[in-house]
């Protein structure tokens, strides 16, 4: 979950509507969850919600497994042997000719798409406008405007629950809508290193808190984390290959005083330090670099 941690800074052009820079300074939060809502509320007062038994979903509303479904015919199932014609699936197709019927992937679900049935975020639910899981379990939300997969919608209203979190990082992004290219370099203990923190070389554990790094230079005073590197050398493969990354925005266009909005895109490239949980920086290969882009609408309000 991430929250701004400072306020946003940079500049922007009307005259095309490009970016030059937008400075953001997130703390990324996580959260090992697993299934939120493996049971919800069907039908009822509460469509939706986190139940336990058929109480819980009011006049008319029935609890029911939120956790797989059987491919072949849609029912509820939590293993194969509830499915003894096909499979349990842990996703459902949404449309199609498989409407309801469970799925992997989307080539499962011709003319649809496969949503998966685990809730690793509490939902802001639309119909009750309360959230559904975690610690503000049935508390007033206003649900997000960006769908992703089966989460959606969630909100900052929902947050997950507070024992299920692991620690947070910090994420330094330098937004544009133009072109940004980072190249690795080679260091004395590792190739390819795009996001140097120093660290120990034999154990490949680094110092907390992190601490960013150019070469072996910059950790030499610090003992026993006297190697500048990241978990595994290159980028976005377990192969050391790569050697530059490139990201390119798009810019919004002309803006005009009081006119329309317009859509655009925020490209970055950035390093994300490592967590201190060896279950998350294993599952991210943290420390390590990050690319991504961000949708973006510009106005220029009299």
């Amino acid at each position: 979950m991430n929250e701004f941690d400072e306020d946003v800074s940079g500049t922007a052009d009307c005259s095309d509507g490009s970016v030059p820079v937008l400075n953001v300074h997130l703390k990324a939060s996580l959260f090992l969850d697993g299934d939120l809502l493996p049971s919800r509320c069907s039908g009822g007062p509460t469509p939706g919600r986190e139940c336990a038994n058929n109480a819980d979903c009011g006049a008319g509303g029935i609890c029911v497994n939120d956790t797989g479904r059987c491919a072949d015919s849609g029912s509820a199932c939590t293993s194969d042997s509830d499915c003894p014609s096909s499979t349990c699936e842990t996703g459902v197709c949404i449309g199609g000719t498989q409407a309801g019927k469970g799925c992997v992937t989307d080539a499962g679900c011709p003319s649809s798409t496969c949503r998966t049935l685990i809730q690793p975020c509490p939902v802001c639910n639309p119909a009750t406008h309360k959230c559904n899981g975690g610690a503000n379990h049935d508390l007033a939300c206003v649900p997000g405007d960006s769908a992703f997969d089966g989460d959606y919608p969630t909100s900052h209203d929902c947050p997950p629950p507070a024992p299920k979190n692991i620690g947070s990082v910090p994420l330094i992004l330098g937004l544009t809508t133009g072109t940004l290219s980072k190249t690795a370099v080679d260091l004395p203990g590792q190739p390819n290193v795009f996001c140097g923190f120093c660290r120990n070389k034999s154990t490949n554990q680094f110092k907390n808190p992190a601490v960013p790094c150019t070469s072996d230079a910059s950790c030499a005073s610090l003992s026993g984390f006297t190697s500048c590197g990241q978990r595994t050398a290159g980028a976005f493969t377990p192969l050391d290959l790569a050697r530059t990354i490139t990201v390119t925005g798009i810019p919004a266009g002309p803006l005009s005083t009081g006119g329309p909005r317009r859509a655009g895109a925020l490209a970055a490239i950035f390093c994300i330090p490592s967590t201190l949980n060896s279950l998350a920086d294993s599952a991210g290969d943290l420390p390590g670099p990050a690319a991504g882009s961000i949708a973006m609408q510009m106005q220029l309000v009299p």
